[in-house]
């Protein structure tokens, strides 16, 4: 992903969470990076997916405005998939966005 971002990170037992403002960048700025792309839609909002088969990591980008989003990241424990938990994190974000 480019651009900048302010980001509140925390930790679980095995698990790396990131949601991140991006204020300058949009859904048509979102990059697979060599993961998936997928179009979703979570909270009645406009949404992209990106996964990792790798290393499981997700990032699930929601749109604000054409040109601001909120991209939640999980890294998740080795061979697991992180977007379920990503799906999650997002659809507990959503609502909560302007």
């Amino acid at each position: 992903m480019v651009g900048t971002k302010d980001t509140c990170k925390w930790k679980s037992a095995d698990s790396n969470f990131h949601v991140g403002i991006r204020t300058n960048l949009g859904l048509a700025q979102v990059q697979a990076d060599g993961g998936k792309l997928t179009e979703i839609t979570v909270g009645g909002r406009p949404a992209k997916q990106v996964s990792e088969d790798t290393a499981g990591t997700c990032i699930i980008a929601l749109e604000v405005t054409s040109s601001s989003r909120v991209d939640v990241t999980v890294t998740p424990p080795p061979k697991s998939d992180g977007c379920p938990l990503a799906l999650k994190v997002a659809e507990f974000v959503a609502p909560k966005l302007p």
